[in-house]
């Protein structure tokens, strides 16, 4: 099997473009993750029927 040769250009604005908005999609993930393991809280109405 021929092995596939690939060039990763690190400093073209392209691949600026998409890192930076991975890393928007990954911490916007992260702050979903820590909102959804927060405990949820149950109120109650405090006047009685």
């Amino acid at each position: 099997m021929s092995q596939i040769i690939r060039h990763i250009h690190t400093n073209s604005s392209e691949y600026k473009s998409n890192f930076a908005h991975s890393k928007q999609l990954a911490n916007q993930l992260h702050e979903r993750q820590k909102e959804a393991a927060e405990p949820y809280t149950i109120t109650r109405n405090s006047q009685s029927a």
